[in-house]
């Protein structure tokens, strides 16, 4: 019987050897993200040649290769993956070339940066968002709206349940109107065999966990992105449900960060000092 090529290839052994192999990207400073919209943000933020961030399909890879580096270190590498909901950045606080993001993940990193404020100025109304109060009034609205989503984020870690936060359509259990989340329509949906829609729904009053970086509630940048899709519905914009389905906001955020949006973030200061640091390194005695 053949051998499936998904269980031939290994994602982490295979990258570890290529940036042992690839020392002149090491010695300009190679970095591991998640994914290839990853490395597109990341180049455009902080200057950095594509050729130098090498992906690696899911934060549970990049997880991966810095538990190889810690046991098998390689100068000039640096490791930089979303901090999501779980204790990882905790049990693994003591690796210095791995960079946990600010809150839950890069998205929500653009969400608090000016890169918002573009991108709801280009899609919205400016007399709506004038009368809400500006981005900031959004922000503070959105951090409302998406805050007993977080809580059964923290909550599905905690207790194990399995809920499939991915089949959930944000954008569609938003009232429009008021920017409130549904919660019982939420509930329902992501109900399962070890979770209840009532359980659920009595979870997601929590408070959510907050940011150690920045003290702010974690939140999953896409959750936020999706109930500033719903505000550029009715109260700050005009847009259809077919131009905002699909998530127009997340995909403009990867695509309007410029260099120097996340100039001055706790996480920028972080990454900027892992990336010294690792180019600082002695090549380790036998790194091939």
């Amino acid at each position: 019987m053949a051998t499936s090529l998904q269980t031939v290839v290994d994602p982490v052994g295979d990258l570890v050897s290529r940036l042992r192999l690839d020392r002149s990207a090491r010695a300009r400073g190679a970095v591991v993200v998640e994914g290839p919209s990853d490395q597109r943000a990341y180049s455009r933020a902080f200057g950095i040649d594509r050729r130098n961030i090498f992906p690696a399909a899911g934060r549970i890879n990049v997880l991966g290769v810095a538990r190889v580096l810690a046991e098998r270190p390689l100068s000039g590498v640096t490791c930089v993956v979303d901090r999501d909901f779980d204790d990882a950045a905790s049990r693994l606080s003591e690796l210095d070339f791995l960079v946990f993001s600010d809150n839950a993940d890069m998205d929500m990193m653009l969400f608090a940066s000016g890169v918002l404020d573009r991108v709801v100025e280009a899609w919205g109304t400016r007399a709506k968002l004038r009368q809400l109060g500006g981005t900031v009034a959004l922000r503070t609205r959105v951090s409302q709206c998406v805050a007993p989503l977080s809580a059964l984020r923290a909550a599905n870690v905690a207790e194990r349940w399995g809920v499939a936060f991915s089949t959930l359509k944000v954008v569609d259990v938003i009232d429009q109107e008021l920017l409130e989340l549904e919660i019982r329509r939420v509930a329902a949906k992501l109900a399962n065999a070890l979770v209840s829609p009532g359980e659920l729904e009595a979870r997601s009053s929590a408070q959510p966990p907050t940011c150690p970086s920045t003290g702010m509630p974690l939140m999953s940048g896409k959750d936020a992105a999706a109930a500033v899709d719903a505000a550029l519905r009715k109260l700050v914009g005009n847009l259809s449900h077919q131009q905002v389905k699909d998530g127009v906001v997340v995909r403009s955020l990867r695509v309007g960060v410029g260099y120097g949006d996340l100039a001055g973030t706790p996480f920028a200061e972080r990454f900027e000092s892992a990336l010294v640091s690792a180019l600082g390194q002695a090549t380790p005695e036998g790194e091939g």
